[in-house]
């Protein structure tokens, strides 16, 4: 199993009970590593604060992995379907891949934000 912690090429510039966040400058992409049940408190904290991230460190790449996640968090569907993707795109991210939760309805969640965040014209 592939760890970020273990690879010299990751540099952890954040760090929380429920999420890490990694550069990689020589694959020019940056790595969310979330874990737990995140609620809609903590997906918008988490995102907030990979926004952050991007603007010290403005890759065109993210790598979300969600494959720690155990649980949903449908309070904040609608925000980071319409407001945290088009944030990332005005960051210059240009790619973006989602490591699927192994929780059945957290999956149903992801496909929701992605069907929310390809409707908008950024």
């Amino acid at each position: 199993m592939f760890t970020p912690e273990k690879d010299t090429a990751y540099e952890c510039i954040y760090r929380s009970e429920f999420l890490n966040i990694f550069t990689n400058s020589r694959d020019n992409l940056i790595l969310t590593d979330w874990s737990g049940v995140i609620d809609a408190s903590k997906a918008r904290s988490g995102c907030m604060a990979l926004l952050e991230s991007l603007k010290k460190h403005p890759y065109q790449k993210v790598l979300n992995n969600n494959s720690k996640v155990t649980g949903h968090y449908p309070g904040a569907i609608d925000w980071v379907g319409k407001v945290w993707f088009p944030s990332m795109y005005e960051l210059s991210v240009r790619w973006f891949a989602w490591v699927y939760s192994p929780e059945f309805y957290t999956q149903i969640s992801t496909d929701v934000i992605i069907n929310l965040s390809s409707r908008g014209n950024y």
